[in-house]
């Protein structure tokens, strides 16, 4: 894995590599070390040490044809803002969580990256998905609490059926409670994607919040426990879901399984 660079200009399309995974061992939670030559910062991180990721080197770009604006935003005093959101890890290995223009703020000021929840969904049995902030899609005026919906593009003929529904749940389980996806919506159409086959994430959301209801949304459960702690309570022994859920009436009914 590495971390790549496109920039577009009036007639050619330019990349440029940054990192590259040494395989020792291979690490599929990173892109790898800097290239020689490469220098990579991480700007304004939060609590987590997760921030923009700048990059400077001789072959960075200069700036894009004809449009100043958008050189003044991306290159900085020598440095090219990539727009991808990381950290480094103990080892120097560069760690990637999503786009900073994807990224979600919730009530309580925690950040989300859509695309660190749906790595959770990756090789569930649909053609394609996409995570989305409700209010993203279907924007009010009013404060609440956000909720995560994920859209889903069946394979020809598919139907949602209840195994694909209990596959989302299970799924949805290993995340943390502020992450968990609380809604899915079933979308009839292919997403629009760009040249280098990533998903158009703002034509989709634009495309769905004009032709579709906020009431579209279909609910997915919400287990109050994580799938360890539900491990931990039942376990081999079989020992009830009450362990866990005795100090919390009600929860055995909507526990998303065991129940």
């Amino acid at each position: 894995m590495f971390l790549l660079s496109l920039s577009l200009s009036s007639d050619h399309l330019w990349c440029r590599i940054w990192t590259v995974n040494d395989l020792k061992p291979f690490r599929s939670d990173t892109v790898g070390k800097p290239l020689p030559g490469v220098e990579l910062r991480i700007l304004n991180p939060d609590s987590e040490g997760i921030g923009e990721v700048a990059a400077h080197s001789k072959p960075v770009m200069s700036h894009y044809l004809d449009d100043p604006e958008l050189t003044a935003e991306t290159i900085v005093d020598g440095w090219l803002l990539t727009g991808d959101l990381g950290r480094f890890d103990g080892k120097g290995h560069l760690q990637l969580f999503g786009r900073k223009k994807n990224m979600i703020v919730t009530e309580g000021g925690k950040n989300i990256y859509p695309e660190d929840i749906e790595s959770i969904f990756d090789g569930v049995s649909v053609k394609e998905y996409c995570i989305f902030a409700a209010n993203y899609l279907w924007p009010e005026k009013t404060l609440g609490r956000e909720m995560l919906v994920i859209v889903l593009r069946l394979e020809e003929g598919q139907e949602f059926a209840s195994a694909l529904k209990d596959e989302i749940v299970s799924r949805n389980r290993r995340l943390p409670d502020f992450k968990r996806v609380g809604g899915y919506l079933v979308w009839e159409k292919d997403f629009p994607r760009t040249a280098s086959m990533k998903i158009k994430r703002a034509v989709l959301a634009e495309e769905i919040g004009k032709s579709r209801e906020r009431t579209a949304v279909s609910e997915v459960s919400r287990c109050p426990f994580t799938a360890t702690d539900c491990d931990a309570a039942i376990g081999p022994s079989g020992v009830s879901i009450e362990k866990l859920a005795a100090a919390t009436p009600g929860v055995r009914s909507t526990c998303c399984s065991n129940s």
